[in-house]
């Protein structure tokens, strides 16, 4: 397999924690790239050149973080980290998407923050902020019943990690943002969850293997 992926350090990778979850990290050839690069164009893999993208042994290209996700976890010997189907696995698909959605408006901020003050769009930036917050004060209260370690878990601390991360540079860049912004202030049973979590082997950040 090949994956085509951003090799940024700091954060949670959810594809490599699910690689390592179904035993197949070592059979994996990384390929890193940096999608906004110039020189980079990736669509005749991906038509829309985006990362992470997976090629399987067969040859067929997955992309989308939670396609390639379910691709890998389908690959372990071991028990899915999906649900069966009922409402457990409603419930970890909902969390999926919202750790999604928090993860993306991080990447619009970190994405607008390149901009110079005067081309910056405040409406954009107000917007994609609110999600954040908004999404981190729902997962405050769904860390109250994390339930069994599952994919959901896997994809909110990968989403947890990012704002971690990149939300200092990103509030020094934007103007309206806080630049001292605490994504644990008020959230204190997030907080703990995610201290706990991420000394799961997969998720202890980050372990590029090397090609």
């Amino acid at each position: 397999m090949k994956l085509i992926y951003t090799p940024s350090d700091g954060y949670i990778h959810k594809v490599l924690a699910f690689a390592q979850e179904a035993g197949v990290l070592d059979r994996m050839e990384m390929v890193p790239v940096i999608p906004f690069a110039a020189d980079v164009d990736i669509s005749a893999i991906n038509p829309l050149g985006k990362v992470p993208t997976l090629v399987t042994d067969q040859g067929e290209a997955i992309y989308g973080g939670p396609v390639i996700c379910q691709y890998l976890d389908s690959l372990s010997p071991g028990p899915s980290l999906y649900p069966g189907p009922g409402p457990a696995l409603w419930r970890t698909l909902t969390r999926i998407t919202l750790a999604e959605g928090v993860f993306e408006a991080m990447v619009a901020l970190s994405l607008e923050s390149r901009f110079a003050p005067e081309q910056q769009r405040q409406g954009d930036v107000e917007r994609a902020w609110r999600k954040v917050v908004k999404g981190l004060d729902r997962m405050e209260q769904d860390a109250a019943e994390p339930g069994p370690f599952d994919a959901a878990q896997i994809f909110t601390a990968g989403a947890v990690s990012f704002v971690e991360a990149v939300a200092a540079n990103v509030g020094k860049a934007l103007a309206g943002l806080d630049p001292a912004y605490d994504w644990r202030a008020g959230r204190p049973v997030l907080a703990a969850w995610y201290d706990q979590v991420k000394t799961r082997p997969s998720l202890r950040k980050v372990r590029i293997p090397p090609n």
